[in-house]
């Protein structure tokens, strides 16, 4: 799991190190940095304090970054139409940083192994035997949480492929 709270003190003590002495621009980018890992928190915070709010896992934190990096993406295309360089530039830093802490996306091939790997764990088709389209959720569910980035509609189509 990602530990916030260890980074934005890291980077603040770097910024703290580095403000009186250094290039201007080497400034700008720690702030960028700053600025994000405290979005990050914030999401986080959101997150846990929530009504029904669930624990907040990895997959979890993954999940709220992939979103913060979609709405990132989202204002990237509007500040452009209004033609607003620098909201452009701050947006592009922040999509930058928070794409650090994705893991990359997997591959059909990655895929089918990890189904493979979990059909696998089941000795005898009597035990578990072959699922019905009803049942199709279970291995969609326990692919997501092996990997979370995986898209969902490449995910269904492997478990078609084997199961159906």
């Amino acid at each position: 799991m990602i530990n916030i709270d260890e980074l934005i003190q890291q980077t603040l003590k770097t910024l703290s190190d580095r403000k009186v002495q250094e290039d201007p621009d080497d400034v700008i980018k720690l702030n960028n940095t700053l600025k994000t890992y405290r979005n990050i928190k914030a999401a986080f915070t959101t997150y846990v304090t929530a009504k029904d709010a669930k624990e907040l896992t990895e997959a979890a934190q993954l999940t709220i970054i992939k979103k913060m990096v979609s709405q990132n993406e989202e204002s990237l295309s509007a500040f452009k139409k209004a033609g607003r360089d620098d909201l452009i530039c701050e947006t592009l830093a922040e999509i930058g940083i928070l794409k650090t802490f994705l893991p990359d996306v997997p591959d059909m091939p990655k895929i089918e192994k990890c189904y493979l790997v979990w059909r696998g764990k089941y000795e005898s088709e009597t035990e578990f035997p072959k699922l019905s389209k009803k049942e199709m959720g279970v291995a969609i569910k326990a692919i997501k949480e092996d990997l979370p980035m995986a898209d969902g509609k490449m995910v269904s189509d492997v478990v078609k492929k084997y199961v159906v």
